[in-house]
């Protein structure tokens, strides 16, 4: 893994992400073979067009309130499970992660992510991890060779209308990696009586 010094969100940064395939590349790109549903998708086009143009910022509400609620959630995330995650951006050859929080010491990765949870359904749920999760198999690969690292999502609830969002409750979800039958294990910690969910792991070789 080489530690890039730069600043997440910066010119430096996406230059970066422009000249490497990172997380989130792989997370839209395993769309392609119908792991996730068409909004996570991202065409071959899109790719071509990504790597080969001017590196630009996607810059709306959503973006704006999920990075202003990112250094929240990790310290929340933080304190309830004894942990040191800190942003980080490293890459393992052509990947590129930008860690939203890994701990090398403890070996622990955590997404912070924010979305309106309201009136989603046990499947409209499942595409969403599914999709958080390639992201995380994805930096698995560039932090280490192994799987020894304790994976974690931390999904807040957005709430309020757009532009004026609100934060609401956290959930925690803990993914395994089960390489001998290539499955990724999902599993909302708050609720452990609950079955896991279980998705095919996709080859991102």
């Amino acid at each position: 893994m080489f530690i890039h010094n730069v600043e997440q969100g910066t010119r430096e940064w996406l230059d970066l992400r422009r000249k490497h395939i990172s997380a989130t590349d792989i997370a839209k790109l395993a769309g392609l073979a119908g792991y996730t549903e068409k909004m996570f998708c991202k065409s071959m086009q899109q790719f071509i067009e990504e790597k080969t143009g001017e590196p630009k910022a996607i810059d709306n509400a959503f973006t704006k309130w999920g990075s202003e609620r990112e250094s929240t959630i990790l310290a929340k995330f933080n304190k309830r499970f004894g942990c040191n995650c800190q942003p980080l951006v490293a890459s393992n050859g052509e990947l590129l992660s930008s860690f939203d929080g890994i701990d090398i010491d403890k070996k622990t990765i955590v997404e912070v992510k924010t979305t309106n949870l309201d009136g989603k359904t046990p499947l409209d749920l499942k595409e969403l991890l599914s999709y958080y999760s390639v992201q995380v198999l994805a930096q698995l690969t560039v932090a280490t060779n192994d799987w020894d690292y304790n994976c974690y999502l931390a999904v807040e609830h957005r709430g309020g209308a757009y532009g004026n969002f609100k934060a609401g409750a956290t959930l925690y979800y803990s993914i395994d990696f089960n390489v001998d039958e290539s499955l990724i294990l999902i599993m909302e910690i708050d609720n452990p009586f609950a079955e896991p969910i279980k998705l095919k792991m996709p080859n991102i070789d």
